[in-house]
């Protein structure tokens, strides 16, 4: 994903940060129905990323793009704002995250005149995180670099494919390398201004748990025994004060976040 300072208003506000995190959520899976908000130990899916975001003190703003009702709904008792739904064509099997990512922010600067400095994306589909690591590494926007990615290390000498929409295409290490990265869903920032200098910051990511990702019914399973064993710690997940059902559509007839007691 690349943005560019058209999101931005261009003034040098040296003691201004302004971080938004976006999770993108679509309504439609095929491994798991309404996966992103699928149960897990108690908890729907997305609830551990909106957590772990509210919890991140460099986090100033935290959205939800989703297309489906359900999704927003959760989103929001959990802490999130919706203030849109995402266009269905942003919302296929195929369609580019980045694309829904620009969409948050057209739609924010046109609606609001909302122009965040730097934008954090989190993948509800990775439930566990750290909020100190997350702050750490908006830091690393903030002290210079453009972007900044969660990666897993993987084994040049094994034979990896992607898919790149049309169909697979064999991974190509470099020449001589030891060893290459693949990104994950953990965190992706970038900047939305000028004033990244030092191109893209690399976090490798050494904790199993963050390198889990829900994708099949058993990558569930799985989460939930991490949990229920106890080698899962995520305290400010027993904090969180939920709101009762609430009408989406009155939300964003009103356009603010609505408690309802």
């Amino acid at each position: 994903m690349i943005f560019n300072d058209r999101y931005y208003n261009g003034i040098d506000n040296s003691y201004f940060r302004e971080t938004l995190c976006i999770i993108p959520a679509r309504g439609g899976s095929k491994g798991i129905p309404l996966k992103n908000i699928a149960d897990l130990a108690g908890k729907p899916l997305i609830a551990y990323s909106i957590l772990a975001a509210l919890a991140t003190p460099s986090i100033k703003r935290l959205i939800v793009s989703t297309d489906d009702e359900r999704i927003a709904e959760t989103a929001i008792k959990y802490g999130a704002e919706v203030p849109f739904l995402r266009p269905s064509n942003l919302a296929t099997d195929d369609a580019i995250i980045g694309k829904s990512i620009g969409h948050v922010l057209d739609e924010l600067r046109e609606r609001e005149n909302y122009r965040p400095q730097a934008v954090g994306v989190l993948y509800p589909t990775t439930p566990f995180r750290d909020p100190a690591v997350l702050d750490f590494l908006i830091q690393k926007l903030f002290k210079g670099y453009r972007k900044v990615l969660t990666v897993k290390r993987i084994d040049p000498s094994l034979v990896y494919y992607y898919d790149d929409g049309e169909s697979l295409r064999r991974m190509q290490p470099k020449q001589n390398s030891e060893y290459q990265f693949r990104h994950y869903g953990y965190f992706n920032g970038n900047r939305c201004d000028n004033m990244g200098h030092k191109g893209q910051y690399l976090y490798e990511l050494q904790d199993k748990a963050g390198l889990m990702d829900i994708d099949t019914p058993e990558d569930l399973k799985r989460c939930e025994n991490l949990i229920n064993r106890g080698f899962v710690s995520l305290p400010f997940m027993s904090n969180c004060i939920v709101t009762k059902e609430i009408d989406f559509k009155k939300y964003i007839y009103t356009k603010k976040h609505i408690i309802l007691a």
